[in-house]
């Protein structure tokens, strides 16, 4: 008699793996990801998986949103296999506080040109009403954002890099979204480490 129970617990490792090697060329990077977790034999197929994905299929953002406070193997896993942020999924991770995989990006020369895109940079105008709530309707800095979240590791994390010239030219704007929602750590440490780029407006607010 055949057994009418089809659970993958009780397939064979090759013909899950063979399961695996269809299905993800035609699910999102994330629905894929979570296929790890229907049991310990998944886990493995997933986490070993070094073949192709499906890349023209997008994760909603409800799901993105819920997935920037996953674990970092998750996000490691998508890069190696050549799915990488764009500027929306970096403005979650900076409101997401995630200064993890901000540096674990700077491994991929992909996601790289991403953080340090100079199209993402506002003219520094706080004028520009720039506003957390804002960042899904229009391009703003992500340093300007990460002021804006009063994230001071983030804050160094883009002012500290080696590609952090894009951003130095923004301190003042920096100051002036500081000085708003009143985070002292974050003034304090431009002003220890820019003076030399703070206006003479900004300066004269600090020594006050």
């Amino acid at each position: 008699m055949v057994s009418k129970d089809t659970s993958f617990d009780y397939l064979p490792y090759e013909i899950n793996k063979y399961i695996y090697d269809i299905v993800c060329l035609d699910n999102t990077p994330l629905l894929n990801y979570r296929m790890r977790f229907i049991n310990r034999e998944f886990k493995s197929i997933v986490d070993n998986h070094n073949g192709e994905i499906c890349r023209d299929k997008i994760d909603t953002e409800l799901d993105k949103l819920i997935s920037f406070g996953g674990n970092i193997r998750m996000f490691k896993w998508l890069f190696d296999h050549e799915i990488y942020m764009n500027y929306k999924d970096v403005s979650s991770l900076i409101s997401c506080h995630r200064i993890d995989i901000l540096k674990l990006m700077m491994d991929y020369g992909e996601n790289e040109k991403i953080l340090f895109n100079r199209f993402y940079l506002s003219d520094g105008n706080i004028s520009e009403n720039f506003s957390i709530f804002r960042f899904g309707i229009v391009n703003r800095s992500f340093l300007l954002l990460a002021c804006e979240c009063g994230d001071l590791e983030i804050v160094k994390f883009f002012l500290e890099s080696p590609k952090k010239k894009i951003y130095i030219l923004q301190v003042n704007a920096a100051l002036d979204i500081s000085f708003i929602n009143n985070y002292r750590d974050i003034i304090d440490y431009i002003y220890e480490n820019y003076k030399y780029k703070i206006n003479n407006k900004n300066i004269k607010k600090i020594i006050i």
